[in-house]
């Protein structure tokens, strides 16, 4: 007659069955993974450094005024003056380069419309979102020579490697990643996460209204994906300070969607929008992150735009070049702001 096993060598066995499912559901968990994050593109933007301003901007000189040649020296000397600053590159923070694209086709590189670095600060657990403005005037290094112009025409002529290369030299802040979304993905992933909840002032509400000829009334309300981007890209109403203020209350509403969705809404979002993001980042850095995200998520993001605004909330620092209108930065002192941001 055989020996019965003991209750203690069953349960045993059973918790043993039980580690080896899990372990078989985390290694296929973590495969499939893999194979959605497989699906973003890591092919290098590289621009175009034989394009023209007038491709660049896509649009003509339109201001018959001419240059403002002393602040035009004052900003090639304030930009020399703070090359000898080092540049903030510290092991726990984490700066990843958000670009919003106006791409037409998949095989353009379009133009980089919006611009924020998101700072992860692994050792206080902040997220911090600072807007760049496209309008400001900085020292672009291209292949053809040094050069100054619009930020964002940095991207044009030489892509991503450019672009941060510029935004590294001009505000002395290592940029360790990029991720670039067209605006097309943006609104389907507005969509298909039920849409964004934003704020509307009277005036947005108001120019909304008259300019997308639905009813919008001033206060929180729900946003889809077309909506959102006309939100964005205000400008007229206001000022460029305003719009880039808007874009980040979007992607900070789009942030608190993610993180509240459940598996379902992620994958099928996984599916359809990672094909069109181009990044450098790795499998392992996306995973480092999502495993991460419930600590950094915990707080609301602090956010910066740059150039930093006057004390009265306007900007008396536009120049004139080349018949455009330009964002003069006061280089010294929005660097100083940038790196106490980053580092808190």
């Amino acid at each position: 007659m055989k020996k019965k096993p003991s209750p203690l060598k069953i349960i045993g066995i059973v918790l043993l069955c039980l580690v080896v499912l899990v372990l078989i559901a985390a290694v296929a968990g973590y495969i499939y993974l893999n194979s959605l994050l497989d699906m973003m593109d890591r092919e290098e933007i590289v621009g175009d450094d034989s394009l023209s301003e007038e491709e660049v901007y896509e649009e003509e000189p339109t201001y018959d005024v001419p240059d403002s040649e002393e602040e035009i020296e004052d900003a090639w000397q304030d930009y020399e003056d703070v090359q000898d600053t080092e540049v903030l590159d510290k092991q726990n923070i984490e700066n990843i380069l958000l670009i919003g694209s106006d791409r037409l086709t998949k095989n353009q590189n379009g133009r980089a419309d919006s611009m924020m670095i998101l700072s992860i600060n692994h050792d206080t657990g902040h997220i911090h979102l600072v807007s760049l403005m496209r309008a400001m005037y900085v020292n672009i290094h291209r292949k053809s020579g040094e050069t100054w112009g619009m930020l964002n025409a940095s991207y044009s002529w030489g892509g991503t490697a450019l672009l941060i290369d510029t935004i590294e030299r001009n505000f002395r802040v290592e940029i360790h990643h990029y991720v670039v979304v067209d605006f097309d993905s943006f609104e389907n992933a507005i969509d298909l996460l039920g849409g964004v909840e934003v704020t509307l002032t009277r005036a947005e509400a108001s120019y909304m209204s008259e300019c997308i000829r639905e009813e919008f009334y001033p206060g929180k309300q729900i946003l889809n994906g077309q909506q959102a981007r006309f939100y964005c890209q205000i400008r007229k109403i206001d000022s460029d300070f305003k719009r880039t203020s808007r874009q980040r209350t979007v992607i900070l509403s789009l942030i608190n969607k993610f993180s509240k969705s459940d598996v379902s809404q992620l994958t099928n979002l996984a599916k359809q929008l990672l094909p069109t993001v181009k990044t450098d980042l790795t499998n392992a850095d996306v995973l480092r992150l999502l495993m991460e995200a419930p600590r950094l998520l915990k707080d609301p993001p602090q956010q910066r735009m740059l150039p930093i605004e006057n004390e009265n909330g306007s900007y008396t620092g536009m120049i004139y070049v080349n018949g455009r209108e330009m964002y003069k930065v006061d280089f010294e002192t929005n660097i100083k702001a940038l790196h106490e941001l980053l580092e808190s």
